[in-house]
This record gives structure tokens, sequence and C-alpha cells, in this order.
């Protein structure tokens, strides 16, 4: 079926393809493209010739010079509650970064950061107007992911080249969002090819968990790995694939992973688990003084010996709180905590509406039920992927780092385009 913007394209017919559709490439869609394929798929960290290219900060240019032209033109949907939300979350964290944050390096890496972010959304959003470029981003989104685990694993958990992925934990953590699309799409199309690459996804994504050994990322594998199940039918025969992925790979785990894996009956009495907690009290400490501000965009670090004095770290350290929420409230205070919950209702909203649309569509009969359960399984993934990352972010400081910003424009555009989808039937419904 061809695309119009008054007859949107079948679901049904994107899943029944091969390969993407080129008439789907436009320039955002390059630009995000490379945008994940550099800072996900680690390629400028693996290859030094490409690296000397520069290639990462030319698009990053380009992306905010054509964000700006989006915005300039009035392409972007400013009536969208995740747009607003999203644009005065980022407005208020540059904003404080420029005026609060003490390190000077510090200051200008967040702000460059932020203004990429939103121009990514920008761009994102504005790009994606049919079904089917969505799953183009998504796709190469995955493969990016993919990628890395595949290096993540040969070098031993880690990607020494990014510096978003340099930690175990983080190639664990964003191998695990990962897995709910790849999940749901594994069981959306139809022809074997694609079928071979979703399936080859799941397998890294999970090897680079069990490589890496990282507790927080087995752990978050296992909640997105619950909620794949509780969120789609044939729950036996999910059961029994689940069960069998995980003895295979068990059966192929290094001991380190068993290692690490034990040592989560410890509880709060293992080391890393004791030091954390010890660091988010000092966190809590910084929120108690400055309760209603905080103490500045990347400023932990900077106050963290005038608070610990010294009694464990040494004077002069510069420590992270490894945990996003518990950081997040030292350093933007009450004030900012209730941005960034303002900013996360608008992106539950986008998940519950389509859930709930879907499921009136579905019992109304106004559409096939698979057109219907195929809106419904990718907003599931959308949300999954969201708890995934926040599951994992009770133990990281991650707040700078592109994984769960690139959720964000999936979220909007996919509701976007559910909704494009439900004005059409219900107007052909009418007449």
């Amino acid at each position: 079926m061809s695309y119009t913007e008054d007859q949107p394209i079948s679901l049904d017919s994107v899943f029944a393809e091969n390969f993407p559709r080129w008439q789907d490439v436009n320039p955002g869609i390059i630009l995000i493209s490379i945008y994940f394929l550099f800072e996900l798929g680690s390629i400028q960290g693996l290859y030094q010739g490409i690296n000397e290219l520069k290639i990462p900060a030319i698009v990053s240019y380009l992306t905010m010079f054509y964000a700006l032209y989006l915005i300039a033109s009035n392409q972007v949907d400013w009536l969208s509650m995740t747009t607003r939300r999203f644009a005065l979350l980022c407005a208020f964290i540059i904003l404080y970064t420029l005026f609060s944050t003490k390190l000077e390096v510090a200051r200008i890496d967040l702000v460059k950061i932020f203004l990429l972010i939103f121009s990514n959304y920008i761009v994102f959003i504005c790009s994606v107007k049919r079904p089917s470029q969505f799953i183009l981003l998504v796709d190469i989104w995955l493969f990016s992911i993919m990628f890395s685990s595949f290096h993540g694993i040969m070098q031993g958990g880690k990607i020494w080249g990014n510096r978003w992925l340099k930690d175990e934990n983080h190639i664990s953590l964003i191998a695990a969002m990962a897995i709910p699309f790849a999940f749901m799409l594994y069981r959306l199309y139809k022809p074997f090819l694609r079928k071979i690459f979703y399936a080859a996804c799941l397998f890294f994504y999970v090897s680079v968990n069990v490589v890496a050994a990282s507790r927080g990322g087995a752990l978050a594998m296992i909640v997105v790995a619950f909620f794949c199940w509780l969120f789609t039918s044939h729950k036996l025969r999910n059961t029994l694939i689940i069960l069998s992925a995980t003895v295979l790979v068990l059966s192929f785990a290094p001991p380190v992973f068993f290692e690490e894996m034990a040592t989560l009956k410890q509880g709060t009495q293992e080391g890393t688990a004791s030091d954390r907690i010890y660091l988010w009290g000092i966190a809590m400490d910084m929120f108690e003084d400055h309760p209603f501000w905080g103490v500045g965009p990347m400023n932990y670090p900077y106050y963290f010996s005038s608070y610990e004095k010294g009694a464990i770290y040494p004077i002069g350290a510069l420590r992270v709180a490894h945990s996003t929420p518990v950081q997040y409230l030292a350093e933007f205070g009450a004030l900012g905590s209730f941005i960034f919950l303002f900013f996360l209702y608008a992106l539950y909203r986008n998940w519950r509406n389509t859930y709930t649309y879907t499921r009136d569509l579905s019992e109304s009969r106004r559409v096939s039920y698979s057109e219907v359960h195929s809106y419904e399984l990718i907003s599931h993934a959308c949300g999954i992927s969201q708890v995934g990352f926040w599951f994992g972010a009770l133990f990281l400081t991650l707040l700078p780092y592109p994984f769960y910003w690139c959720l964000v424009p999936m979220s909007e555009s996919w509701r976007v385009l559910f909704h494009k989808h439900v004005q059409y039937i219900n107007g052909h419904t009418k007449s």
C-alpha cells in the first residue's frame, strides 16, 4: 500500500517486508542514523581512521542547525505535551547549568550534550511521518547496540573507545533496554531474514550481559524480560523460549558471572552496595542543605569532599552518587525533580493512551486485530525499555548519557503515528 497523508501505511504490509523502504530516507533520518551508529555503535572508537574525520562533531552541528530550521519553519507541533515538557526540562537543565555548574569543563560539556539531545528529539519527531520510517530508525538503533555488544564481548564486557560504554554496567544496561524492541519486532515481522536479525540482536544483548557480569544489567534484563512476557500473548510458549535461552546462555557463562550474581545474596553488606548507600547518604545531606534548588548540575563531585570530609575517601576525591535519581535530587532539588516528574508523566501518558485506544479499537472491531496488536506491542516496547533504564539507573549516574534520551522521541513519534492512524479509521468509519 502506498502512503499518503490521508491514508497511513498499513503495519501489516510493513511487517511483511524483508528490507527497509528507500523512499523512507530523508535528511533527518540520515542524521539520526549516523548519531546512533557513532554514539551507540562505537564506530569512531573502534576504527582510528574514522575517528580522525570528526564525523560525530560535524553531524552534531548539522543536527542542531537542522533542528533550528525545523523550529523556524513551524514544522514542530508545540501542542504536544511531550514536546512542550521536554523543551521545558532541557531549557531548565541548560540554563541552570550555565549559572551554577562549578567546573568549566563539566558546564560546557553538559550544555552541548543537552542542546544536541533536544535537537535530536526535534529532528526525530519531524522526520518520522510513517511507521516504516520509525522502524527503520529503531532497526539502526538496535544494530548499533548489537555492534557494540559484539565488540563488548570481544573486549571483556566494555568498549574502551566509547565514552559512554567504557563501563560494563553501561553496556549491559543499554543492551537490556534494547531487548523489548528486538523481542516485539521479532514477533511482528514475518520474513525469515528479519527474524534472523532480531534473533541475532537478542543473542548478543543477552551474551554481553553475561560477559560483562554486571549485576545491575542482569537485573534490568530480568525486569524487561518479565514485562515482555507479561504484555504479550502465548505466555506458555514465551516461558519455554525464555527458559531455554536462559539455560543455553548460562551453560556458556564464565565463572565470574556466577561469582558476581552470588554477591546479590549479601544485600547491603556487599562492598559496592554498602559504598553506594554511603554515597547516597552524602547526596541526601546535600539535598537537606539545598532542598529547593539543589547544589547545581554536575556539582555533586565538586562538593563531595566538603561533605564527606575525608572519612573514607581522600580529600579532593571527585565521586558520583551512583544513582541517577538520587544525584539528580541532590543537584536539582525539589524544583528540578518536579519538572522531571512533570515530563515523565507525559511519557507515561503516551504509553497509557496508546494502550487504552488499542483496547477500544480491538473491542469495536473497526480495524484488524493484527494491526491493533502491532501498535500495542511497539507501544509496550517503548514503555518497557524506559522501565528497564530506570531500574538500572537506580544504581548508575547517567543523566548526560544518551541512553534514555534516545527513547523519548521514540515514545512521542509512535504516539503521533498511532493517533494519525486512529483519526484515519474514525474518519472512514463515520463516512
